[in-house]
């Protein structure tokens, strides 16, 4: 198994970092770098990073997510990582509003600088894991995204996305079993078929194995997904700040 292979399989989201280590400017260049060459689509790189590294620069934005009681545990992993990323779909260097170009009404381009950003912040993860440091994926910032926008002063177009936290792990972190490849993978000849409902409860029983052997209890995988989608759990002003960043 090569090395980019055995990294990639390898992932495994880690919250507790050790809050004196400091990654060196080569290492955040080169995480950074190997971002930047992410594909995007048309090389239109529809995206910005944030960088969040020294206690001064986290702290307005810490603060702003520990204003929201489901952003508090965030909050610690942002103040412990070494290294903060804040990913935006970024629209703004196209000079759109003085060419009278409008995205109300449409999708695509959200989808696109999704994926761009998205795109580039996995490049970020899988570099950052490469020199033996650890990451968690933020994405429940998005609850209080018109509160970061205000804060950072992002300029329309833009919008915080989601954010990556890069520092020295506290702890191994185990990674967490994926379902089957036969539920998941199908040939093109075959995409009307889905996973079985056997093999959903044969994943729940591996899930529900893993959770007791790391120390923690899960509500069934299945209940989780169905129960926030059909309380439809979303972050309250997604839309609200897209709106306001002139996304939608």
């Amino acid at each position: 198994m090569n090395q980019v292979v055995k990294v990639l399989q390898n992932h495994a989201t880690v919250r507790k970092f050790d809050p004196n280590h400091t990654i060196s400017k080569e290492v955040q260049d080169e995480i950074i770098k190997a971002s930047k060459q992410a594909p995007s689509w048309m090389n239109g790189q529809a995206y910005s990073i944030l960088t969040f590294q020294e206690e001064n620069e986290k702290r307005k934005l810490i603060e702003v997510l520990n204003q929201d009681q489901e952003n508090s545990s965030n909050a610690k992993i942002i103040e412990s990582s070494s290294l903060f990323l804040l990913f935006c779909i970024d629209f703004s260097r196209y000079d759109l509003e003085h060419e009278g170009v409008s995205f109300e009404n449409e999708l695509e381009p959200l989808i696109i600088g999704t994926t761009d950003a998205s795109l580039a912040l996995e490049n970020a993860l899988v570099a950052a894991e490469s020199f033996e440091l650890g990451t968690c994926v933020i994405g429940g910032l998005r609850r209080v995204s018109k509160e970061i926008i205000d804060c950072l002063e992002i300029n329309e177009f833009r919008f915080p996305l989601v954010g990556l936290a890069i520092g020295k792990p506290l702890q191994t972190a185990v990674p967490k079993p994926r379902l089957p490849e036969k539920a998941t993978v199908f040939s093109g000849q075959n995409a009307h078929k889905k996973a079985t409902k056997e093999e959903i409860k044969a994943y729940e029983r591996q899930l529900q194995d893993y959770a007791k052997e790391n120390g923690y209890t899960s509500e069934p995988w299945i209940s989780r997904f169905t129960n926030y989608y059909k309380e439809q759990n979303y972050p309250a002003k997604t839309a609200e700040s897209l709106k306001k960043q002139k996304l939608i």
